[in-house]
């Protein structure tokens, strides 16, 4: 995985996801709350995004899912390790 900057990590998600629009709140934060809010909207965003790659939709992008996967593959592994969760 490239390095982390989790800064413009999180300005994609915002605008791929909405977050800051509709739950108010800054998905810069480093709070554990925040942190689960931005992996749920990831979970339902790439889960979407899954399924119109299945139908063969026009406007699915397979670099933007890739990408968004990715992001929440780590958002997981940090909230994990905030948590005192194994990795």
């Amino acid at each position: 995985m490239r390095s982390r900057d989790r800064a413009r990590d999180m300005e994609l998600v915002d605008r791929a996801c909405l977050i800051s629009w509709w739950d108010k709140v800054d998905p810069k934060q480093d709070d554990i709350p925040t942190r689960r809010l931005v992996i749920d909207r990831l979970e339902k965003q790439i889960a979407h995004m899954r399924k119109l790659g299945l139908e063969g939709s026009w406007v699915y992008s397979y670099p933007l899912h890739a990408q968004l996967y990715e992001i929440y593959q780590r958002e997981v592994a940090e909230l994990d390790a905030l948590e005192g969760r194994a990795a």
